[in-house]
């Protein structure tokens, strides 16, 4: 039997975990972090996806746990409001679309209750090293023994310590953005109930909307990015870079940047596109963001 490792437990990871397990692979997902992620923002399943999550017989689960937003407002720098609609929200586009908008939490914790009767999963660590020949691929990791496998997956995102140690620099394939975004989940202090808000000016912006049953609010800051902004590896200092590039954000803004701090499932990280020729080197291959 075939051994694969896949590096990367959110999305794209455990979805090729299920089905390479289904087609008869051994199947060992590696995670950096030491649980399953919480938090997150609000992604959607459409076109091709929802075929996926049907062929899963997730579809049922998954347009259970929809997001049920029921329109947006458009606000202003001080927080008044100067548009509202009830037909669609950033997040998750007009609601006549058939997309279903899902946390991402919620949807990656249903892919791994699909794969894990199957896959083995190893939390708490990452690949150090790759050594491929022609009949497999040496892995050496940060905590446990090296192993050789078949295949290896790189589904670790759009910084992809896959990529880097097998296909070189990032700077070959990753185009910066500009932008930089912060996603955290605080108590729901401004009591929106099904509803999303919104405000965007030249250097910054958020959308914020509320989860689980109105009692949480999931709050998206985004900013430009400044050659000084790298604070690659320290929450404390990615979280002050918050405050200090939103700050002058008026209305209820102050109030979510001060729970920002006390908040634990914080995502923070540069936007940037992929372009790579070939998202095969060898016996290592990419999936999901790391493509």
């Amino acid at each position: 039997m075939s051994k694969v490792l896949i590096s990367g437990a959110s999305i794209a990871g455990p979805t090729l975990a299920y089905w390479l397990s289904k087609a008869g692979f051994d199947v060992t997902v590696i995670e950096r972090a030491k649980a399953p992620r919480a938090g997150g923002q609000a992604i959607d399943i459409r076109g091709p996806a929802l075929k996926v999550v049907k062929e899963m017989g997730l579809l049922d689960q998954v347009a259970s746990m929809r997001t049920h937003l029921k329109g947006m407002s458009t606000l202003d720098i001080d927080g008044r409001e100067v548009s509202r609609t009830e037909e669609r929200t950033i997040s998750g586009g007009r609601f006549n679309s058939g997309d279903i908008e899902i946390l991402r939490d919620d949807l990656a914790g249903l892919l791994l209750s699909a794969s894990q009767p199957t896959a083995s999963y190893r939390y708490g660590d990452t690949i150090t090293a790759l050594q491929q020949d022609d009949t497999g691929v040496s892995v050496s990791f940060e905590t446990a023994a090296p192993q050789r496998f078949d295949l290896v997956v790189g589904a670790d995102g759009v910084y992809s310590n896959t990529r880097h140690l097998a296909f070189g620099n990032d700077t070959a394939f990753v185009r910066p953005l500009g932008i930089v975004l912060s996603i955290f989940t605080t108590p729901n202090l401004l009591n929106l109930q099904d509803w999303q808000i919104a405000y965007r000016d030249e250097t910054s912006g958020y959308v914020i909307y509320p989860a689980r049953e109105n009692k949480q609010l999931r709050v998206n800051l985004g900013f430009g990015q400044l050659p000084e902004d790298d604070v690659r590896g320290s929450v404390a200092a990615q979280k002050a870079l918050v405050a200090k590039r939103c700050g002058h954000l008026g209305g209820d803004i102050p109030r979510l940047i001060q729970a920002m701090f006390a908040t634990e499932d914080f995502y923070f990280g540069a936007l940037a596109q992929v372009r790579i020729e070939s998202c095969s080197k060898g016996r290592v291959t990419l999936v999901g963001d790391a493509a």
